[in-house]
């Protein structure tokens, strides 16, 4: 059996960076980030994209430490097309970012559903569905959960803190769990928002040092998914798993 061999400039021991490249060219990142992000400035030699995927490739690459992106720009740089930048400039952009969160400039609620449009549009476009969305509490706003449920079908979600809601908790109602090695206090009870039926899901840490309705008041999470679905612990874990 004959074997035949293609060679490509783009492939060398880095092997599947090619393909990576290949899969955030079409995917619309770029404008995914440029609307969430904004662009740099006109100086600036990397785009956001360009340095959020150096970082990427070098992990995918194998790198260990940010200065191994270093040795993924020196190396590969010269051979390919890629901007791969280098580690001083993607821990310089990394703080920039975080000072302007810290500063208050992250993404303003008010401009929340766009940005979620965007982004559910850049995925349609990629081919990517999702039955479940989660979110912290930003989300919670009958204007965003409506956008939410056009694209998904289902939500969990981090809900705002009521007093006149946990005021109605009633001690003997509620039960004690064990979620992953932790004692939790839970309570749950159907509501509406949005206009659609849902569950409302309170959960408290318990602190032997308090007791019951102190200081420490349970948090809240909303979902669409019912109980046929999905438990109230497993509801729980999957809050807790966000961003994993």
């Amino acid at each position: 059996m004959k074997v035949e061999q293609i060679f490509d400039k783009a492939m060398d021991s880095y092997g599947g960076l090619h393909f990576f490249h290949r899969f955030i060219d079409k995917s619309g990142l770029n404008q995914v980030v440029d609307l969430v992000l904004g662009k740099r400035a006109p100086q600036a030699e990397y785009s956001y994209t360009e340095v959020f995927t150096s970082f990427t490739a070098t992990c995918l690459a194998g790198g260990t430490y940010t200065e191994d992106m270093n040795i993924l720009r020196s190396k590969n740089h010269c051979e390919t097309d890629y901007q791969y930048c280098s580690s001083d400039t993607f821990k310089y952009v990394n703080y920039q970012l975080v000072d302007s969160m810290q500063s208050g400039n992250a993404t303003p609620k008010t401009n929340l559903a766009e940005v979620l449009k965007a982004g559910f549009e850049a995925m349609e476009k990629a081919g990517l569905s999702y039955e479940i969305f989660r979110a912290d509490g930003a989300c919670y706003s009958e204007e965003a959960i409506r956008l939410i449920l056009f694209y998904c079908q289902h939500y969990i979600i981090r809900s705002r803190r009521s007093q006149v809601r946990q005021d109605l908790i009633k001690p003997e109602e509620c039960s004690l769990v064990d979620i992953r090695g932790e004692l939790y206090r839970i309570y749950e009870h159907t509501d509406t928002f949005a206009g659609r039926p849902c569950r409302r899901i309170y959960y408290q840490k318990i602190n032997q040092e308090k007791d019951l309705f102190s200081e420490i008041t349970f948090d809240e999470i909303i979902t669409t998914l019912t109980e046929d679905q999905y438990s109230t612990i497993e509801l729980i874990k999957m809050y807790f798993d966000r961003g994993r």
